[in-house]
C-alpha cells in the first residue's frame, strides 16, 4: 500500500507466506489494491465524523484517555474553518499524508455524515468488484508497515496500522498469522520504500532500530461467511 508501505521484514513475510502457500499447492497471484488511500482516508472520518472524539470520551465512560490517544484528541477538536489552512500548510512543509488527514477528519453535519455513508458504501463496492474480477478466494498482505512499536511511539505513527483499517472499513473477515522474526539488517526503513519522508516516516525508521528478534505476521482476507 503506497500510503504506507511495508518495511523490510513485513515484506520478506509476505514474500515467505506465499512460498509457503504455494508449496501446499495452493495458486497465488499478485493483485494490485484498487482503493487503498480511498479505503484508509474513509476510516479515519469514519473514526471523526462526530468530532471533538466524542467517539473516544464514550468508550472510556468518564476514564481519561491514554497519552497514545492525545495527539488524535487534539487533532479532533481542530475546528472546521481551519482545517483547509492546516491541509495547505502540512502540505507545503512535506507532510501530505497529514495534510490528506488534516482534509477528510472533520466534524460531519447530518448531511455530511450521509455523503459519507454512501462513498463508503461506493467505495466497498469497487473492492468487490475487484474481487469478482480477480475470482479471489482470500487476500494476503502485510499486517503492519513495520515490527511491534516501541512504547509510546503509536502516537506518531498511526498510519502504520493502515492495513488493518482496510478491512476495518470493508468490514471483512482478516485473521493475523505469525510468519517470522526481524532478521539482521531488517530493522532500517530505508528511504527507497516510501515516497513520503515526512514525520512518520521518521519515526517508524526510528521505532524499527533494535527490532531484530521482534515477530512479523502477515494478513489473511476473505469475504464475510467464508473465511474457514
Amino acid at each position: 500500500v503506497e500510503f504506507c508501505p511495508p518495511g523490510p521484514a513485513n515484506q520478506r513475510a509476505v514474500e515467505e507466506a506465499v512460498q509457503a502457500l504455494k508449496k501446499q499447492g495452493h495458486q497465488l497471484v499478485e493483485v494490485e489494491f484498487p482503493n487503498a488511500e480511498e479505503l484508509i482516508l474513509i476510516f479515519f472520518e469514519l473514526c471523526s465524523c462526530e468530532g471533538d472524539a466524542q467517539f473516544l470520551k464514550d468508550g472510556c465512560q468518564g476514564e481519561p484517555t491514554i497519552e497514545d490517544y492525545d495527539r488524535a484528541v487534539v487533532a479532533a477538536k481542530l475546528p472546521n474553518l481551519i482545517r483547509p489552512i492546516m491541509k495547505t500548510l502540512l502540505t507545503a512543509l512535506g507532510e501530505q499524508r497529514n495534510g490528506k488527514l488534516a482534509g477528510v477528519t472533520t466534524k460531519k453535519s447530518a448531511y455530511e455524515y450521509l455523503c459519507l455513508v454512501e462513498r463508503h458504501r461506493e467505495a466497498r463496492g469497487r473492492f468487490f468488484r475487484f474481487w469478482q474480477d480477480q475470482k479471489l478466494d482470500a487476500l494476503l498482505s502485510p499486517g503492519f508497515s513495520h515490527p511491534a512499536q516501541k512504547r509510546g511511539d503509536i502516537k506518531d505513527i498511526l498510519i502504520g496500522a493502515c492495513y488493518t483499517f482496510i478491512y476495518n472499513t470493508l468490514n471483512l473477515p482478516t485473521g493475523a498469522v505469525p510468519i517470522t522474526v526481524v532478521k539482521e539488517g531488517e530493522d532500517v526503513y530505508p528511504k527507497s520504500m516510501s515516497k513520503y519522508h515526512d514525520m512518520a516516516y521518521q519515526k517508524i525508521a526510528e521505532t524499527i532500530k533494535g527490532s531484530v528478534g521482534m515477530p512479523v505476521s502477515v494478513q489473511l482476507t476473505t469475504l464475510p461467511f467464508e473465511e474457514e
